[in-house]
């Protein structure tokens, strides 16, 4: 070769390596996955019970997410993404943990915590030197329930501000305020923001426009009414120019089934609208625009983020990186098995709903197993599980591989048990679990879950009853299941309930024993039955029952007042003042007490029990926190007064006592009171004899 032409070699080579050089790092900027550098801050939005079809990037007919679309637009969707349990707090502990169920060991709603075992995304980045904030819009995800971990603040509390208040969950206006309110003040160092919005959970009352907008379908309208919200979130990313250096995920925890295979929530079974969630990823310097069709799971949301971030996933999680699916080349269509569950069968003594996905097939285990081709049957209505029975036994030894690698028996004890207050507004959210079984095998002999469809649609209509305290409904329903489950335990306390509030006592009875056998512990359904005997008049029996309530919680207000009372009607006074003074001490403030109490104390015939200081003063709180104006217990006060041998304030207070009797019409009142007065008058106090 001539030196001209190797010359003119040399240099086309070196243009070539160029120009190779040149496309590489074109390709890098415009392909490349963000690292740490270029992501400052990241905020997590999860959308409580959302389906990934009622979203418009996802196909849904109406535009019900405009916001969520622009976000989409310019990033990353994956189409099939699974949760692993259809239930808030089990999906978010394995949104946050990267972890599935039967390792973070958190199945159900009602009756578990995620323990401190468990290391979550927000443990991870604030160790990271990140600032983490949480803002949660119900109270299945409140800090007693254990997802508070990593938080440097957790917005959660849903204490109720007065005794009965049903406060259980917030409006999504609500949310977006305070995470609006944080990120003015916490804009100034790198941060993780995790936002839950329950709207679209039901029950399903959009407001105004949304609700007009969406008449003809309210979860719709919750939906876009969340994206609204999610919208001014992302607005005010713009406004404190944080939006260009934040990762931002958007996803759901499950979906509602709404109507379909006959649920009407979600829950119970692990069919598509119910496990099948939207995932949608922005990032900084990841080209976007593009759609994974690739089945995923919202355990992979942590060790995403941590890719993104450049941390290491710990080598526990189960979850994986999708780092891989954010350049324009990367592979699609990797075999993978992705898990889904549902235990809540259980407590009706079916087996499990055990499930895994991979690609366009789902698996269920149960008694009788289910295969779904997804691609043709969408719906999930033709069970090929006996013409596919090679395909269906291939995933059940891939569900059973994962359920062997991954069943944490070590695992801390993730029980809780919950206050009244809490369980009442879980209630009244539609939480309606009695207990599930950690169970993860079949029993031939058990009911399939399919079977018991309807008896849990009714068992949840039950419970609804309860809380919102239609009694006469709710005994027909649980008198119906009743007969059909007798061999459900938990049926029998509810019907306890509904017997005492309908006025079937004998039935009350019989009910209440059967509770009391399987649980001696019950102090309150202990109560019940004693209240059941009283008004039935078998008094010994009531009180033999009440005084075992004071032995196992000595302070339960209500057993110490139903037994002063039922002694009372005996003319034991001394048992009576007992009992009264220790209802006292719990509720200071209590009026029926107070006032009872002090009429016991003012007008007893023995002079061992009369206290007529105390009397005065038990009377005079009861007449001040009714600002002076109720009779009744202004007679009290007369009457403690007299006995303390004030007759002229008795005098003077049971003349105002009549005024206001006789002004609201109280005849018979201001007769008995005005019989006193003559007493009074003579100097005389009233006194209640034993005999």
């Amino acid at each position: 070769m001539s030196l001209s032409s190797f010359s003119k070699a040399k240099i086309l080579s070196t243009v070539l390596i160029i120009i190779v050089i040149a496309l590489c790092v074109i390709w890098g900027v415009r392909n490349r996955v963000a690292s740490g550098q270029k992501i400052r801050n990241v905020v997590l939005i999860s959308i409580d019970t959302c389906r990934a079809d009622y979203l418009s990037c996802y196909g849904y007919p109406h535009r019900t997410t405009p916001n969520i679309d622009a976000i989409a637009a310019k990033g990353i969707v994956f189409e099939n993404v699974y949760s692993p349990v259809p239930l808030t707090l089990p999906a978010h502990s394995s949104m946050l943990t990267g972890t599935i169920p039967p390792y973070h060991g958190v199945h159900d709603n009602l009756t578990e915590k995620l323990s401190e075992d468990n290391v979550t995304l927000s443990e991870i980045l604030q160790q990271n030197g990140f600032k983490t904030s949480a803002v949660v819009s119900a109270v299945v995800l409140a800090p007693k329930f254990g997802l508070n971990q990593g938080f440097d603040e957790y917005y959660g509390d849903f204490t109720p501000t007065f005794e009965g208040d049903p406060f259980a969950e917030q409006k999504g206006q609500i949310t977006t305020q305070q995470a609006c309110g944080w990120l003015d003040n916490n804009s100034q160092q790198p941060f993780f923001l995790f936002l839950h919005y329950y709207d679209p959970h039901i029950v399903y009352d959009p407001p105004e426009p949304f609700a007009s907008r969406f008449a003809d379908d309210l979860y719709a309208g919750e939906i876009a009414y969340t994206d609204h919200c999610i919208g001014q979130v992302i607005d005010k990313l713009k406004t404190l120019k944080l939006y260009d250096s934040t990762l931002i995920v958007i996803t759901g925890d499950h979906g509602e089934m709404l109507g379909e295979h006959g649920e009407s929530t979600h829950g119970y079974f692990v069919y598509e609208s119910a496990v099948k969630v939207p995932l949608i990823v922005r990032s900084p310097g990841v080209r976007g625009g593009r759609r994974i069709s690739d089945t995923v799971g919202l355990i992979d949301i942590m060790p995403t983020v941590l890719g993104m971030l450049d941390l290491p996933t710990p080598p526990h999680v189960q979850g994986q990186n999708l780092c891989g699916f954010f350049s324009e080349s990367a592979k699609t269509h990797q075999p993978r098995y992705v898990y889904t569950e549902s235990l809540t069968p259980t407590q009706y003594k079916c087996n499990p709903l055990l499930a895994v996905v991979e690609g366009s097939w789902k698996y269920i285990y149960t008694t009788k197993e289910e295969l779904y081709d997804l691609k043709n049957d969408p719906a999930e209505k033709n069970n090929l599980a006996r013409t596919q029975s090679k395909r269906a036994a291939l995933m059940q030894k891939n569900l059973q591989l994962i359920l062997d690698d991954n069943l944490h028996s070590d695992q801390t004890d993730t029980s809780l048990k919950l206050d009244k207050s809490t369980i009442d507004r879980l209630r009244s959210l539609g939480y309606v679990g009695s207990g599930v079984e950690e169970v993860f095998e079949l029993d031939v002999t058990k009911l399939d879950a399919k079977n018991c469809i309807s008896f849990h649609e009714r068992y949840r209509l039950l419970k609804g009853a309860q809380s919102a305290q239609k009694y006469e409904e709710g005994w027909k329903l649980c008198s119906q299941l009743l007969n059909e489950r007798p061999d459900l335990e938990f049926l029998y306390p509810l019907a306890s309930i509904f017997t005492v509030k309908t006025d079937r006592m004998a039935q009350a009875v019989t009910y209440l024993r059967h509770d009391l056998k399987t649980d001696p512990a019950d102090y309150k359904a202990r109560n019940n039955l004693a209240t059941a005997l009283s008004r039935l008049k078998k008094e010994d029996e009531a009180v033999a029952q009440w005084q075992e309530v004071v032995r196992q919680e000595p302070d339960y207000f209500n057993a110490h007042d139903n037994l002063a009372a039922t002694f009372y009607k005996q003319r034991d006074f001394r048992s009576a003042i007992h009992h009264w003074t220790h209802a006292n001490r719990i509720k200071p403030d209590d009026l029926q007490i107070l006032n009872n109490l002090a009429w016991l104390l003012a007008t007893t015939d023995d002079p061992d029990l009369r206290n007529a200081d105390q009397a005065v003063r038990l009377a005079s709180n009861a007449c001040r926190l009714t600002s002076f104006k109720q009779p009744g217990y202004l007679d009290t006060l007369a009457a403690s007064y007299a006995s303390a041998g004030q007759f002229d304030n008795a005098v003077e207070t049971a003349k105002k006592a009549i005024d206001i009797a006789a002004a609201q019409n109280q005849k018979n009142m201001a007769d008995q009171i005005n019989k006193r007065l003559s007493l009074y008058k003579n100097g005389k106090m009233y006194i209640e004899t034993n005999q």
